[in-house]
């Protein structure tokens, strides 16, 4: 089930703002929580943007998401 997994609706091959785009996916979707994992332009750590301080939700459904990308079933 992939009902949580929001697509993007467009084709880019410019750099999008994640601020940007999590403020857009907040706004367009009746989501309960949301989060965008930004890796840096200098090569440092990637960062995410939450709408959850709650670290197990985070990490659980990035499992998840982790799980079914391998499993084939974002194609």
């Amino acid at each position: 089930m992939t009902d949580n997994i929001i697509p993007f609706k467009g084709i880019t091959k410019h750099d999008l703002n994640p601020e940007r785009m999590f403020q857009q996916i907040c706004a367009e979707n009746q989501q309960d929580h949301a989060f965008v994992i930004c890796w840096p332009k200098d090569g440092t750590h990637p960062t995410f943007h939450s709408t959850t301080g709650d670290m197990d939700v985070v990490l659980y459904q990035l499992q998840r998401f982790i799980h079914k990308y391998f499993n084939g079933d974002f194609e």
